[in-house]
Protein backbone atom coordinates (compact mmCIF):
# COMPACT_ATOMS: atom_id res chain seq x y z
CA UNK A 1 0.00 0.00 0.00
CA UNK A 2 2.95 2.36 0.57
CA UNK A 3 4.27 1.90 -2.79
CA UNK A 4 1.10 2.66 -3.57
CA UNK A 5 0.69 6.05 -1.94
CA UNK A 6 4.37 6.73 -3.11
CA UNK A 7 3.42 6.42 -6.88
CA UNK A 8 0.33 8.52 -6.87
CA UNK A 9 2.47 11.02 -4.73
CA UNK A 10 4.87 10.94 -7.84
CA UNK A 11 2.48 11.38 -10.32
CA UNK A 12 0.36 14.34 -8.65
CA UNK A 13 3.63 16.55 -7.91
CA UNK A 14 4.70 15.41 -11.48
CA UNK A 15 1.37 17.06 -12.84
CA UNK A 16 1.50 19.65 -10.25
CA UNK A 17 5.06 20.71 -10.93
CA UNK A 18 5.41 20.31 -14.80
CA UNK A 19 1.31 21.41 -16.13
CA UNK A 20 -0.46 23.65 -13.43
CA UNK A 21 0.42 27.43 -14.68
CA UNK A 22 -2.19 29.15 -12.10
CA UNK A 23 -4.83 28.97 -9.23
CA UNK A 24 -8.62 28.55 -11.00
CA UNK A 25 -11.18 30.69 -10.29
CA UNK A 26 -12.42 28.47 -7.61
CA UNK A 27 -9.22 27.97 -6.03
CA UNK A 28 -8.86 31.94 -6.01
CA UNK A 29 -12.20 32.39 -4.42
CA UNK A 30 -10.77 30.41 -1.61
CA UNK A 31 -7.33 31.54 -1.22
CA UNK A 32 -9.10 34.99 -1.20
CA UNK A 33 -11.35 34.01 1.52
CA UNK A 34 -7.93 32.45 3.59
CA UNK A 35 -5.99 35.50 2.88
CA UNK A 36 -8.81 37.88 4.18
CA UNK A 37 -9.58 35.46 7.02
CA UNK A 38 -5.82 35.59 7.87
CA UNK A 39 -5.59 39.57 8.11
CA UNK A 40 -8.73 39.57 10.04
CA UNK A 41 -10.98 40.69 7.69
CA UNK A 42 -13.59 38.50 7.83
CA UNK A 43 -14.86 35.63 5.83
CA UNK A 44 -14.77 37.80 2.07
CA UNK A 45 -14.21 36.50 -1.00
CA UNK A 46 -13.22 37.79 -4.25
CA UNK A 47 -15.74 37.51 -6.44
CA UNK A 48 -18.26 39.40 -4.85
CA UNK A 49 -18.23 42.16 -2.33
CA UNK A 50 -19.79 41.65 1.21
CA UNK A 51 -20.14 38.25 3.15
CA UNK A 52 -19.24 35.01 1.08
CA UNK A 53 -22.07 32.81 1.72
CA UNK A 54 -22.15 30.58 -1.38
CA UNK A 55 -18.58 28.61 -0.30
CA UNK A 56 -18.12 26.63 3.34
CA UNK A 57 -15.05 27.51 5.11
CA UNK A 58 -13.06 24.07 5.90
CA UNK A 59 -11.19 24.30 2.65
CA UNK A 60 -10.20 27.88 3.27
CA UNK A 61 -9.21 27.39 7.26
CA UNK A 62 -6.80 24.72 5.75
CA UNK A 63 -5.32 26.80 3.59
CA UNK A 64 -4.64 29.20 6.26
CA UNK A 65 -2.83 26.66 8.11
CA UNK A 66 -1.22 25.18 5.15
CA UNK A 67 0.26 28.79 4.50
CA UNK A 68 2.41 28.14 7.66
CA UNK A 69 4.66 26.14 5.87
CA UNK A 70 4.38 27.81 2.20
CA UNK A 71 3.98 31.26 3.24
CA UNK A 72 1.42 32.18 0.64
CA UNK A 73 -1.96 31.20 -0.09
CA UNK A 74 -2.08 29.80 -3.78
CA UNK A 75 1.06 27.30 -2.90
CA UNK A 76 -1.01 26.44 0.48
CA UNK A 77 -4.42 25.60 -1.77
CA UNK A 78 -2.21 23.12 -3.83
CA UNK A 79 -0.50 21.65 -1.06
CA UNK A 80 -4.35 20.75 0.39
CA UNK A 81 -5.57 19.09 -3.02
CA UNK A 82 -2.34 17.42 -3.05
CA UNK A 83 -2.38 15.99 -0.12
CA UNK A 84 -6.43 15.26 -0.37
CA UNK A 85 -5.82 13.25 -3.70
CA UNK A 86 -3.30 11.07 -1.89
CA UNK A 87 -4.66 10.24 1.27
CA UNK A 88 -8.17 9.46 -0.72
CA UNK A 89 -6.90 6.40 -1.48
CA UNK A 90 -6.82 5.35 1.85
CA UNK A 91 -10.36 5.23 2.77
CA UNK A 92 -11.25 3.44 -1.10
CA UNK A 93 -8.86 1.04 0.25
CA UNK A 94 -10.79 0.56 3.54
CA UNK A 95 -14.19 0.88 1.86
CA UNK A 96 -13.22 -1.93 -0.80
CA UNK A 97 -11.46 -4.14 1.58
CA UNK A 98 -14.37 -4.56 3.78
CA UNK A 99 -17.09 -5.21 0.55
CA UNK A 100 -15.23 -7.03 -1.38
CA UNK A 101 -11.85 -8.13 -0.24
CA UNK A 102 -7.75 -7.66 -0.25
CA UNK A 103 -7.54 -7.91 -3.79
CA UNK A 104 -10.72 -5.91 -5.26
CA UNK A 105 -9.17 -3.45 -2.30
CA UNK A 106 -5.63 -3.05 -3.90
CA UNK A 107 -6.96 -2.90 -7.73
CA UNK A 108 -9.03 -0.12 -6.91
CA UNK A 109 -6.24 1.68 -5.30
CA UNK A 110 -4.05 0.77 -7.49
CA UNK A 111 -6.35 2.04 -10.78
CA UNK A 112 -7.73 5.08 -8.01
CA UNK A 113 -3.70 5.95 -7.86
CA UNK A 114 -3.33 6.01 -12.07
CA UNK A 115 -6.19 7.51 -13.03
CA UNK A 116 -5.56 10.60 -15.44
CA UNK A 117 -8.96 12.61 -13.96
CA UNK A 118 -7.84 11.78 -10.30
CA UNK A 119 -4.10 13.14 -10.72
CA UNK A 120 -5.04 16.38 -12.78
CA UNK A 121 -7.98 16.76 -9.99
CA UNK A 122 -4.78 16.43 -7.67
CA UNK A 123 -2.81 19.05 -9.11
CA UNK A 124 -5.76 21.87 -9.09
CA UNK A 125 -6.94 24.32 -6.97
CA UNK A 126 -10.78 22.99 -6.94
CA UNK A 127 -12.59 21.66 -3.78
CA UNK A 128 -13.20 18.42 -5.12
CA UNK A 129 -10.16 16.30 -4.19
CA UNK A 130 -10.42 17.43 -0.91
CA UNK A 131 -14.53 17.01 -0.94
CA UNK A 132 -13.58 13.75 -2.27
CA UNK A 133 -11.13 12.41 0.13
CA UNK A 134 -13.47 13.50 3.40
CA UNK A 135 -16.28 12.22 1.48
CA UNK A 136 -15.01 8.25 0.96
CA UNK A 137 -13.85 8.97 4.85
CA UNK A 138 -17.35 9.37 5.86
CA UNK A 139 -18.80 6.19 3.27
CA UNK A 140 -15.29 4.21 4.64
CA UNK A 141 -16.76 4.82 8.66
CA UNK A 142 -20.56 4.30 8.03
CA UNK A 143 -19.51 0.86 6.49
CA UNK A 144 -16.96 -0.01 8.98
CA UNK A 145 -19.92 0.87 11.83
CA UNK A 146 -22.30 -1.49 9.89
CA UNK A 147 -20.68 -4.43 10.26
CA UNK A 148 -18.69 -4.10 13.41
CA UNK A 149 -21.30 -1.86 15.28
CA UNK A 150 -18.79 0.36 16.90
CA UNK A 151 -19.63 3.57 18.60
CA UNK A 152 -16.45 4.92 17.61
CA UNK A 153 -17.00 4.05 14.06
CA UNK A 154 -20.59 5.79 14.52
CA UNK A 155 -18.76 9.25 15.20
CA UNK A 156 -16.19 9.10 12.94
CA UNK A 157 -18.49 8.43 10.72
CA UNK A 158 -21.00 11.57 11.67
CA UNK A 159 -17.77 13.94 11.83
CA UNK A 160 -16.35 12.57 8.40
CA UNK A 161 -19.86 13.42 6.92
CA UNK A 162 -19.92 17.24 8.45
CA UNK A 163 -16.55 17.65 7.32
CA UNK A 164 -17.73 16.64 4.17
CA UNK A 165 -20.32 18.96 4.18
CA UNK A 166 -17.95 22.19 5.48
CA UNK A 167 -16.08 21.43 1.69
CA UNK A 168 -19.21 21.16 -0.61
CA UNK A 169 -22.80 21.32 1.08
CA UNK A 170 -24.12 19.00 -0.77
CA UNK A 171 -22.28 16.22 1.69
CA UNK A 172 -26.08 17.27 3.52
CA UNK A 173 -28.03 15.17 1.36
CA UNK A 174 -25.91 12.20 1.75
CA UNK A 175 -26.17 12.78 5.84
CA UNK A 176 -29.94 12.74 5.47
CA UNK A 177 -30.49 9.44 3.70
CA UNK A 178 -28.24 7.88 5.84
CA UNK A 179 -29.97 9.00 8.76
CA UNK A 180 -33.45 7.93 7.12
CA UNK A 181 -31.50 4.36 6.65
CA UNK A 182 -30.27 4.08 10.02
CA UNK A 183 -33.96 5.07 10.82
CA UNK A 184 -35.69 1.97 8.55
CA UNK A 185 -32.90 -0.58 10.14
CA UNK A 186 -33.65 0.78 14.06
CA UNK A 187 -36.48 -1.65 13.63
CA UNK A 188 -33.70 -4.62 14.41
CA UNK A 189 -31.53 -3.83 17.20
CA UNK A 190 -29.07 -6.28 15.79
CA UNK A 191 -28.51 -3.72 12.98
CA UNK A 192 -28.55 -0.58 14.09
CA UNK A 193 -29.79 1.01 17.79
CA UNK A 194 -31.23 4.51 18.65
CA UNK A 195 -27.84 5.56 20.29
CA UNK A 196 -26.31 4.58 17.16
CA UNK A 197 -28.31 6.75 15.10
CA UNK A 198 -27.88 9.49 17.55
CA UNK A 199 -24.07 9.09 17.94
CA UNK A 200 -24.18 9.86 14.01
CA UNK A 201 -26.40 12.48 13.34
CA UNK A 202 -25.10 14.04 16.66
CA UNK A 203 -21.76 14.24 15.44
CA UNK A 204 -22.96 15.99 11.85
CA UNK A 205 -24.62 18.49 13.61
CA UNK A 206 -21.60 19.46 15.96
CA UNK A 207 -19.30 19.48 13.48
CA UNK A 208 -21.95 21.64 10.79
CA UNK A 209 -24.05 23.63 13.22
CA UNK A 210 -21.31 26.87 13.29
CA UNK A 211 -21.65 27.24 9.50
CA UNK A 212 -25.45 26.68 9.69
CA UNK A 213 -25.39 29.24 12.34
CA UNK A 214 -23.23 31.46 10.12
CA UNK A 215 -25.21 31.22 7.37
CA UNK A 216 -28.62 31.89 9.19
CA UNK A 217 -27.56 35.02 10.53
CA UNK A 218 -25.82 36.64 7.60
CA UNK A 219 -29.63 36.13 5.77
CA UNK A 220 -32.10 36.02 8.59
CA UNK A 221 -33.40 32.98 8.02
CA UNK A 222 -32.61 29.35 8.70
CA UNK A 223 -30.16 28.10 6.10
CA UNK A 224 -28.18 24.95 5.55
CA UNK A 225 -26.14 26.11 2.68
CA UNK A 226 -25.71 29.08 0.49
CA UNK A 227 -25.12 28.26 -3.18
CA UNK A 228 -29.25 27.99 -3.75
CA UNK A 229 -29.17 31.88 -2.94
CA UNK A 230 -26.79 32.06 -6.31
CA UNK A 231 -28.00 29.60 -8.23
CA UNK A 232 -31.67 30.08 -8.13
CA UNK A 233 -31.66 33.28 -8.69
CA UNK A 234 -29.36 32.56 -12.05
CA UNK A 235 -31.65 29.51 -12.89
CA UNK A 236 -34.93 32.05 -12.39
CA UNK A 237 -33.42 34.66 -14.45
CA UNK A 238 -32.54 31.95 -17.37
CA UNK A 239 -36.03 30.29 -17.05
CA UNK A 240 -37.42 33.79 -17.83
CA UNK A 241 -35.48 33.64 -21.20
CA UNK A 242 -32.58 35.57 -20.06
CA UNK A 243 -29.18 34.60 -22.06
CA UNK A 244 -27.11 32.90 -19.21
CA UNK A 245 -24.26 35.40 -19.25
CA UNK A 246 -26.66 38.56 -19.48
CA UNK A 247 -28.08 36.94 -16.53
CA UNK A 248 -24.85 36.71 -14.19
CA UNK A 249 -22.89 39.96 -15.24
CA UNK A 250 -25.77 42.61 -17.16
CA UNK A 251 -25.58 45.84 -16.10
CA UNK A 252 -27.74 48.42 -17.45
CA UNK A 253 -27.11 51.98 -18.96
CA UNK A 254 -28.12 53.65 -16.28
CA UNK A 255 -25.52 51.04 -14.49
CA UNK A 256 -27.79 49.61 -12.51
CA UNK A 257 -26.38 45.90 -11.48
CA UNK A 258 -28.39 43.11 -12.07
CA UNK A 259 -26.31 40.53 -12.56
CA UNK A 260 -26.39 37.80 -9.84
CA UNK A 261 -22.39 38.38 -10.16
CA UNK A 262 -22.29 42.07 -9.95
CA UNK A 263 -24.47 41.58 -6.44
CA UNK A 264 -23.04 40.89 -2.91
CA UNK A 265 -24.54 37.65 -1.81
CA UNK A 266 -26.47 39.13 0.77
CA UNK A 267 -28.11 41.11 -1.89
CA UNK A 268 -29.40 38.53 -3.63
CA UNK A 269 -30.38 36.56 -0.57
CA UNK A 270 -32.47 39.61 0.95
CA UNK A 271 -33.92 40.69 -2.04
CA UNK A 272 -34.76 36.96 -3.17
CA UNK A 273 -36.76 36.73 0.25
CA UNK A 274 -37.22 33.80 2.07
CA UNK A 275 -35.33 30.56 1.27
CA UNK A 276 -36.76 29.72 -2.19
CA UNK A 277 -36.26 25.83 -2.25
CA UNK A 278 -39.69 25.71 -4.31
CA UNK A 279 -37.58 27.29 -6.50
CA UNK A 280 -34.97 24.67 -6.61
CA UNK A 281 -37.78 22.53 -7.46
CA UNK A 282 -38.79 23.78 -10.28
CA UNK A 283 -34.84 24.18 -11.68
CA UNK A 284 -35.10 20.15 -10.94
CA UNK A 285 -38.10 19.54 -13.02
CA UNK A 286 -37.85 22.08 -16.01
CA UNK A 287 -34.38 21.30 -17.06
CA UNK A 288 -32.02 20.14 -14.44
CA UNK A 289 -32.70 16.69 -14.64
CA UNK A 290 -30.77 16.36 -18.31
CA UNK A 291 -27.94 17.10 -16.24
CA UNK A 292 -27.63 13.48 -15.05
CA UNK A 293 -28.54 12.32 -18.03
CA UNK A 294 -25.53 14.21 -19.41
CA UNK A 295 -23.74 12.74 -16.90
CA UNK A 296 -24.58 8.71 -17.76
CA UNK A 297 -23.63 10.13 -21.19
CA UNK A 298 -20.00 11.44 -20.38
CA UNK A 299 -19.24 8.29 -18.73
CA UNK A 300 -20.60 5.94 -21.35
CA UNK A 301 -18.54 8.10 -24.14
CA UNK A 302 -16.05 10.19 -22.74
CA UNK A 303 -12.71 8.74 -22.82
CA UNK A 304 -10.76 10.27 -20.23
CA UNK A 305 -13.78 9.26 -17.78
CA UNK A 306 -13.57 5.70 -18.95
CA UNK A 307 -15.36 5.12 -21.44
CA UNK A 308 -16.64 2.65 -23.73
CA UNK A 309 -15.68 0.09 -20.60
CA UNK A 310 -16.38 1.79 -17.21
CA UNK A 311 -20.50 1.30 -16.52
CA UNK A 312 -20.59 -1.90 -17.80
CA UNK A 313 -17.74 -3.15 -15.81
CA UNK A 314 -19.24 -1.23 -12.68
CA UNK A 315 -22.47 -2.75 -13.34
CA UNK A 316 -20.29 -6.06 -13.49
CA UNK A 317 -19.24 -5.81 -10.35
CA UNK A 318 -22.43 -4.82 -9.21
CA UNK A 319 -24.31 -7.62 -10.01
CA UNK A 320 -21.72 -10.38 -9.53
CA UNK A 321 -20.88 -11.89 -6.07
CA UNK A 322 -23.08 -12.99 -3.48
CA UNK A 323 -25.16 -10.30 -2.13
CA UNK A 324 -25.31 -11.11 1.67
CA UNK A 325 -27.03 -8.21 4.52
CA UNK A 326 -23.77 -6.98 5.17
CA UNK A 327 -22.52 -6.29 1.72
CA UNK A 328 -26.19 -5.20 0.80
CA UNK A 329 -26.41 -2.50 3.16
CA UNK A 330 -22.31 -1.21 2.15
CA UNK A 331 -23.83 -1.45 -1.17
CA UNK A 332 -26.83 1.07 -0.87
CA UNK A 333 -24.72 3.11 1.11
CA UNK A 334 -22.17 3.75 -1.85
CA UNK A 335 -25.26 4.27 -3.77
CA UNK A 336 -26.97 6.55 -1.98
CA UNK A 337 -23.39 8.20 -2.07
CA UNK A 338 -23.71 8.22 -6.11
CA UNK A 339 -27.30 9.24 -5.50
CA UNK A 340 -26.59 12.55 -3.65
CA UNK A 341 -23.90 13.62 -6.08
CA UNK A 342 -26.57 13.40 -8.85
CA UNK A 343 -29.34 15.30 -7.23
CA UNK A 344 -27.06 18.28 -6.70
CA UNK A 345 -26.97 18.24 -10.42
CA UNK A 346 -30.10 18.76 -11.17
CA UNK A 347 -29.93 22.32 -9.46
CA UNK A 348 -28.29 23.65 -12.01
CA UNK A 349 -29.27 24.80 -15.71
CA UNK A 350 -27.21 28.02 -15.60
CA UNK A 351 -23.66 25.99 -16.34
CA UNK A 352 -22.63 22.50 -16.70
CA UNK A 353 -19.21 21.08 -16.40
CA UNK A 354 -17.65 17.60 -16.51
CA UNK A 355 -15.82 18.32 -12.93
CA UNK A 356 -18.95 18.22 -11.18
CA UNK A 357 -18.90 14.63 -12.02
CA UNK A 358 -15.61 14.16 -10.70
CA UNK A 359 -16.97 12.82 -7.28
CA UNK A 360 -18.21 9.74 -9.01
CA UNK A 361 -15.15 8.51 -10.52
CA UNK A 362 -13.54 6.90 -7.13
CA UNK A 363 -17.48 5.00 -6.60
CA UNK A 364 -17.14 3.59 -10.45
CA UNK A 365 -13.52 2.97 -9.75
CA UNK A 366 -14.49 0.49 -6.81
CA UNK A 367 -17.06 -0.87 -8.91
CA UNK A 368 -15.03 -1.26 -11.99
CA UNK A 369 -12.38 -2.91 -10.04
CA UNK A 370 -15.27 -5.51 -8.55
CA UNK A 371 -15.59 -5.90 -12.26
CA UNK A 372 -12.48 -6.49 -13.74
CA UNK A 373 -11.66 -9.17 -10.55
CA UNK A 374 -14.59 -10.81 -11.95
CA UNK A 375 -13.75 -11.25 -15.20
CA UNK A 376 -9.87 -12.07 -14.07
CA UNK A 377 -11.88 -14.82 -12.12
CA UNK A 378 -13.84 -16.26 -14.69
CA UNK A 379 -10.59 -16.09 -17.19
CA UNK A 380 -8.70 -18.60 -14.25
CA UNK A 381 -11.82 -21.06 -13.99
CA UNK A 382 -12.41 -21.11 -17.54
CA UNK A 383 -16.47 -20.91 -17.04
CA UNK A 384 -16.84 -19.19 -20.27
CA UNK A 385 -17.16 -20.91 -23.64
CA UNK A 386 -15.73 -18.59 -25.62
CA UNK A 387 -11.85 -19.27 -23.22
CA UNK A 388 -10.34 -18.10 -20.94
CA UNK A 389 -7.71 -16.40 -22.33
CA UNK A 390 -10.53 -14.09 -23.96
CA UNK A 391 -11.61 -12.98 -20.98
CA UNK A 392 -8.32 -12.10 -19.49
CA UNK A 393 -7.57 -9.72 -22.82
CA UNK A 394 -11.24 -8.30 -22.11
CA UNK A 395 -10.27 -8.04 -18.51
CA UNK A 396 -6.81 -6.13 -19.51
CA UNK A 397 -8.69 -3.83 -22.10
CA UNK A 398 -11.28 -3.18 -19.52
CA UNK A 399 -8.17 -2.11 -16.99
CA UNK A 400 -6.43 0.09 -19.49
CA UNK A 401 -9.46 1.86 -20.82
CA UNK A 402 -9.60 3.71 -16.99
CA UNK A 403 -6.13 5.17 -18.36
CA UNK A 404 -7.84 6.33 -21.58
CA UNK A 405 -7.37 10.16 -22.37
CA UNK A 406 -7.35 11.98 -25.32
CA UNK A 407 -5.63 15.39 -26.22
CA UNK A 408 -9.39 16.52 -26.60
CA UNK A 409 -9.97 15.97 -23.19
CA UNK A 410 -7.59 18.66 -21.67
CA UNK A 411 -10.11 20.97 -22.15
CA UNK A 412 -11.35 19.81 -18.73
CA UNK A 413 -8.35 21.06 -17.10
CA UNK A 414 -7.78 24.44 -18.99
CA UNK A 415 -9.30 26.45 -16.08
CA UNK A 416 -5.26 26.34 -14.80
CA UNK A 417 -3.40 24.64 -17.18
CA UNK A 418 -1.79 25.92 -20.87
CA UNK A 419 -0.06 28.82 -21.92
CA UNK A 420 -2.75 31.11 -21.33
CA UNK A 421 -2.69 30.71 -17.48
CA UNK A 422 0.94 31.15 -17.44
CA UNK A 423 0.33 34.23 -19.23
CA UNK A 424 -2.17 35.14 -16.46
CA UNK A 425 -0.19 34.64 -14.12
CA UNK A 426 2.76 36.65 -15.10
CA UNK A 427 0.41 39.56 -15.97
CA UNK A 428 -0.75 39.21 -12.14
CA UNK A 429 3.14 38.94 -10.98
CA UNK A 430 3.82 42.57 -13.01
CA UNK A 431 0.96 44.10 -11.61
CA UNK A 432 1.72 43.10 -8.25
CA UNK A 433 4.77 44.48 -8.83
CA UNK A 434 3.00 48.03 -9.08
CA UNK A 435 3.15 50.31 -5.64
CA UNK A 436 -0.03 50.93 -3.90
CA UNK A 437 -3.68 49.38 -4.12
CA UNK A 438 -5.03 47.77 -7.79
CA UNK A 439 -8.61 47.78 -8.56
CA UNK A 440 -8.85 44.68 -11.66
CA UNK A 441 -12.19 44.56 -14.16
CA UNK A 442 -11.71 41.06 -15.95
CA UNK A 443 -13.63 38.20 -17.33
CA UNK A 444 -12.51 35.71 -14.32
CA UNK A 445 -10.55 36.28 -10.78
CA UNK A 446 -7.67 34.45 -11.67
CA UNK A 447 -5.34 37.17 -12.42
CA UNK A 448 -6.59 39.33 -9.45
CA UNK A 449 -5.69 37.25 -7.17
CA UNK A 450 -2.07 36.61 -8.57
CA UNK A 451 -2.08 40.50 -8.27
CA UNK A 452 -3.26 40.90 -4.97
CA UNK A 453 -5.71 42.92 -6.45
CA UNK A 454 -9.63 43.86 -5.62
CA UNK A 455 -11.74 42.42 -8.40
CA UNK A 456 -14.51 43.94 -10.07
CA UNK A 457 -16.45 41.73 -12.87
CA UNK A 458 -16.46 42.65 -16.25
CA UNK A 459 -20.26 43.41 -16.96
CA UNK A 460 -22.07 42.69 -19.91
CA UNK A 461 -23.20 45.58 -21.26
CA UNK A 462 -22.00 47.48 -24.62
CA UNK A 463 -18.46 49.33 -24.61
CA UNK A 464 -19.34 52.88 -23.05
CA UNK A 465 -21.35 51.64 -20.28
CA UNK A 466 -18.44 48.99 -19.58
CA UNK A 467 -15.88 51.80 -19.62
CA UNK A 468 -18.75 53.61 -17.24
CA UNK A 469 -18.97 51.39 -15.11
CA UNK A 470 -15.64 50.95 -14.41
CA UNK A 471 -15.32 54.32 -13.78
CA UNK A 472 -18.00 53.93 -10.69
CA UNK A 473 -16.14 50.84 -9.47
CA UNK A 474 -12.75 53.03 -9.30
CA UNK A 475 -11.12 50.67 -11.55
CA UNK A 476 -7.44 50.87 -12.11
CA UNK A 477 -6.70 48.07 -15.13
CA UNK A 478 -9.17 46.43 -17.34
CA UNK A 479 -7.76 43.33 -18.58
CA UNK A 480 -8.37 41.35 -22.02
CA UNK A 481 -7.84 38.06 -22.69
CA UNK A 482 -7.40 36.65 -26.20
CA UNK A 483 -9.78 34.37 -25.53
CA UNK A 484 -11.85 33.06 -23.33
CA UNK A 485 -15.68 33.90 -21.59
CA UNK A 486 -17.46 37.13 -23.69
CA UNK A 487 -19.03 39.88 -23.37
CA UNK A 488 -20.44 41.64 -26.68
CA UNK A 489 -17.68 44.50 -26.70
CA UNK A 490 -14.36 42.32 -26.27
CA UNK A 491 -14.07 40.44 -29.55
CA UNK A 492 -13.78 44.46 -30.69
CA UNK A 493 -11.41 45.31 -27.54
CA UNK A 494 -9.41 42.12 -28.76
CA UNK A 495 -9.31 43.00 -32.19
CA UNK A 496 -8.85 47.24 -32.45
CA UNK A 497 -8.00 47.84 -28.86
CA UNK A 498 -9.77 50.09 -26.56
CA UNK A 499 -10.36 53.58 -27.88
CA UNK A 500 -10.75 56.19 -25.42
CA UNK A 501 -9.01 58.78 -24.01
CA UNK A 502 -8.20 58.05 -20.78
CA UNK A 503 -7.36 54.14 -21.64
CA UNK A 504 -4.07 53.39 -22.23
CA UNK A 505 -2.28 49.95 -23.01
CA UNK A 506 0.03 49.43 -19.72
CA UNK A 507 0.98 45.98 -20.39
CA UNK A 508 0.96 43.18 -23.05
CA UNK A 509 1.85 39.44 -21.33
CA UNK A 510 2.97 36.87 -23.93
CA UNK A 511 3.82 36.74 -28.03
CA UNK A 512 1.73 34.39 -29.11
CA UNK A 513 -1.89 36.18 -30.30
CA UNK A 514 -3.98 33.24 -29.43
CA UNK A 515 -2.55 33.32 -25.17
CA UNK A 516 -2.16 36.82 -24.83
CA UNK A 517 -3.45 39.18 -21.73
CA UNK A 518 -3.53 43.11 -22.66
CA UNK A 519 -3.67 44.98 -19.14
CA UNK A 520 -5.22 49.03 -20.01
CA UNK A 521 -4.60 51.20 -17.58
CA UNK A 522 -7.51 53.49 -16.84
CA UNK A 523 -7.05 57.01 -16.03
CA UNK A 524 -9.50 57.92 -13.60
CA UNK A 525 -8.06 62.10 -13.57
CA UNK A 526 -9.36 62.61 -16.89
Amino acid sequence: MLAILLVALALRLGWLTFFTEAINGEGAEYARIAENLAAGRGYVGIATEGRELMLPPLYPALIVAGSVLTGDFYHAAELICLAAGVLALLPLFGVARDLYGDGVAYLAVGVAALHPVLIRLSATTWSESLYIALALSGIYWVNHAQLFFRDRSWLLAGAFVGLAYLTRPEAILFACMIVTLQFLLYQSRSLVSARQVLLFAGAFVAVAAPYIVYLSVSTGEFRVEGKTIVNNELGRRVLSGVESERAAYEVTENLEEKGVWMRSNADIARSSGSANYGMTARLMLSSGTRNVVKAVKAFATEPFLGAPLTLPLALLGLIRGAWTPARARGELVLLLAASGTLITLTTLIHYSSARFYFPLIPLLVLWAAKGINELMGLALTRRLGFGGRAVGALAFLALASLFAFGNDDTRVFEADTGPLNREIRSAGAWLAALQGHKTIMDVGTTLAFHAGAKYVPMPYCDSRTALRYAEKKHVDFIVVRSRGSSRPYLQEWRTTAIHEHNVTLAHVSGSDPRDQVLIYRLDKSN
